[in-house]
């Protein structure tokens, strides 16, 4: 509930840029909070201008690896369909399902899980390549 709740609040526009309260709170909350994130971070991408500026404080300032890798990597995307990017979201999709049974069963994790599925299930057919196209029907066998 806590989670759904912050993940909203960085999906929100923020126009006064006074987003480091918001990283107080990330620190604050911390590991449980880190998949949630993770997921928001890979989900999100392309990125717009208003989440680029809270994408790269979350990349200077996150206290988890794991973050500052998913920001990092979603600073750099430009949004095109790779086999490299499929292959994150295969390994993201599987790590969402080994965190949530360690938090038994957690039902927003499991939801960011649906939620990579529905992302790789449209990448199916605009695939632009044969290899990313096999590569997402892997991915989603995982």
């Amino acid at each position: 509930a806590l989670h759904d709740q912050v993940i909203q609040t960085l999906d929100a526009p923020d126009p006064n840029g006074d987003f480091g309260k918001i990283v107080c709170v990330l620190k604050w909350l911390g590991a449980p909070l880190v998949p949630h994130l993770v997921a928001w971070l890979h989900l999100r991408r392309p990125l717009t201008p208003n989440l680029r500026r809270k994408v790269e404080l979350m990349r200077r300032l996150s206290d988890s690896a794991r973050v500052r890798l998913a920001a990092k990597s979603a600073l750099a995307d430009k949004g095109d369909i790779t086999l490299a990017r499929v292959e994150e979201l295969s390994k993201l999709r599987v790590a969402l399902l080994r965190d949530a049974t360690a938090a038994a069963f957690d039902r927003a994790l499991l939801k960011r899980r649906d939620q990579v599925t529905e992302k790789l299930q449209s990448w199916q057919s605009t695939a632009a390549t044969a290899v990313v196209s096999y590569a997402v029907k892997r991915a989603l066998k995982r």
